[in-house]
């Protein structure tokens, strides 16, 4: 009995051991980041701003991005964009009812110049608004795509969502002020950037004067001018400065600006809001000079790796394919950072993940390269599988059957059934054991008592 209480003690402290070791965390992925590049001091009107690296993903300068904000007329970016994203058809035409024109005089809302029962198409309408910030173009487009304004604006804020502006509300098209229709300047970036990835938007976005088509009203079409371009005028900005603009105002919102410009290949995207003044002032497009400026004198591409230049060559375990973890440069990958800091000076660490074991699927992160200067901080880039990574098949198997078992308690309960069923398993073959050794030794007794 003595025998059996101490062969118990001794599988409960294995049960325990095991279950202990199944119910380690991983380490997390990455290392704790180290301090940023300092941003600038820069003296700006705008109560909100940034300047966004583009090219590389990151935030070269921030001032209150992400308090609240009355956007007015930039409402008119998310108007376009969600209009794009429900019509293909450039030419398509749209008459123009007084709906679309509804409670827009009496709000005093800038306007295109389209009028009540005009045909016009599609692609004017985005023009329109766009260029002068005619609300009855929003308005237009809003109806045209979803049938009516409320719907209109529920797709804005769904699109919205979609984008992680997680700081913004609509309740109108064409950013009339309403306490309950805000953003930020963070979120209008991250509108800008997604908007200039379509080709019709970044057209519009960059043009300073466009002529509708023809119609029964405005038989040689209405010419439709840029909002940027006295003020340019007035700044004595070079035309070609801005990549292109989008403008608003309101006494609440004051003035406000979105606006991009490169720097040879990085593209420099800028938002600023709030800034104080009224339809004659051009604080806010003298801040987004002032800003942008700044970083294309100061700032400058460092080549890191040339095209076919080895990046990463990462061990997975159990791959079926040895080149799966070697990473190539497919073209130059530069950094944008000061020009006094030299490509050389720039450390570059690989970070895998705290264990690479195949499979993967195709665009899964298996490391990061993070870029430092010194002590600071200067930005990462991610190494994603370029194929899908097989495991050898037995090894796939309980890798399937482990990654199933990732939930702790269940994985807890498994291994428990295991460590039981190997204990039962191993009392069941001392005891036979036991009993075969005193059928052996009452077999000899009889033998020698014969």
């Amino acid at each position: 009995m003595k025998r059996n209480s101490s062969w118990m003690k001794q599988a409960i402290v294995l049960l325990l051991c095991i279950v202990f070791v199944g119910s380690v965390t991983p380490s997390a992925f990455g290392k704790e980041r180290k301090n940023a590049l300092p941003q600038p001091e820069l003296s700006l009107y705008s109560s909100s701003a940034i300047v966004y690296d583009a090219s590389n993903g990151r935030i070269l300068y921030e001032k209150n991005k992400d308090e609240k904000r009355y956007p007015a007329s930039l409402t008119k970016m998310m108007t376009v964009y969600a209009a794009l994203q429900l019509e293909e058809d450039d030419n398509r035409e749209i008459v123009l009812d007084e709906v679309m024109f509804r409670g827009l005089y009496e709000e005093n809302a800038s306007m295109a110049g389209f009028a009540v029962g005009e045909t016009v198409r599609f692609k004017d309408l985005i023009y329109g608004a766009m260029l002068p910030s005619g609300a009855e173009a929003c308005q237009a487009l809003a109806i045209a795509t979803k049938g009516s304004v409320e719907e209109f604006v529920a797709e804005m804020n769904r699109q919205a969502e979609q984008l992680g502006m997680t700081h913004t509300h609509f309740v109108n098209t064409s950013g009339l002020h309403d306490d309950d229709h805000y953003t930020s300047a963070g979120d209008m970036l991250l509108l800008l950037e997604a908007a200039l990835q379509d080709e019709r938007f970044l057209e519009a976005y960059g043009t300073d004067v466009f002529v509708t088509a023809g119609n029964e009203v405005h038989p040689y079409g209405v010419e439709l001018s840029s909002t940027r371009l006295s003020e340019l005028e007035a700044l004595g900005i070079p035309e070609d400065f801005f990549e292109g603009s989008k403008t608003g105002f309101t006494t609440e919102a004051g003035k406000c600006l979105a606006t991009s410009t490169w720097d040879d290949d990085v593209h420099l995207l800028y938002v600023g809001m709030l800034a104080e003044g009224d339809y004659y002032t051009h604080d806010h497009f003298a801040d987004a000079y002032t800003a942008l400026t700044y970083f294309k004198e100061h700032y400058e591409n460092k080549v890191l790796y040339q095209k076919g230049d080895l990046i990463a060559d990462l061990s997975i375990k159990d791959s079926l394919h040895r080149s799966a973890g070697t990473f190539y440069a497919s073209e130059k990958i530069a950094l944008y950072v000061p020009q006094s800091i030299t490509a050389k000076q720039i450390k570059k660490s690989v970070e895998p993940l705290a264990s690479l074991q195949a499979p993967y699927q195709k665009g899964d992160t298996l490391a990061k390269v993070a870029f430092t200067y010194e002590d600071l901080y200067l930005g990462e880039m991610a190494l994603n599988a370029h194929q899908d990574i097989d495991a050898h098949p037995f090894l796939y198997i309980l890798f399937s059957i482990w990654w199933w078992m990732s939930d702790s308690l269940v994985r807890l309960l498994v291994i428990a059934m295991i460590v039981y069923m190997l204990i039962w398993c191993l009392h069941r073959y001392r005891r036979k054991k036991r009993r075969r050794k005193s059928y052996r030794s009452a077999l000899l007794y009889q033998r020698q008592k014969r």
